[in-house]
């Protein structure tokens, strides 16, 4: 499905409760840091298990990252794009 290839995560209901406590900044954005690593995306739903995230296969081989790893999620403002430049490849 699509989820396979998008940027986004399922996170907890639990993740959902600090969100509205934080009044954190819609849309929600995230930056998922590993030791060496760093990736960002925003939430799907809120569906995961307490404690635990789900994320695209690709997301974890990016980050390096085995089923069970230890990723930390913090929640990021990220600005708005003021261009984007195409380039077409052969």
């Amino acid at each position: 499905d699509d989820y396979s290839y998008g940027d986004h995560i399922i996170l907890s209901d639990y993740a959902r409760e600090l969100q509205f406590r934080k009044r954190l900044q819609h849309p929600y954005k995230f930056r998922l840091t590993t030791d060496k690593y760093v990736s960002y995306c925003s939430v799907r739903e809120y569906s995961s298990p307490a404690g635990t995230c789900k994320m695209p296969l690709w997301m974890m081989e990016k980050l390096k990252l085995n089923p069970g790893d230890y990723v930390r999620i913090e929640s990021v403002s990220l600005p708005k794009g003021k261009r984007v430049t195409l380039r077409l490849l052969d």
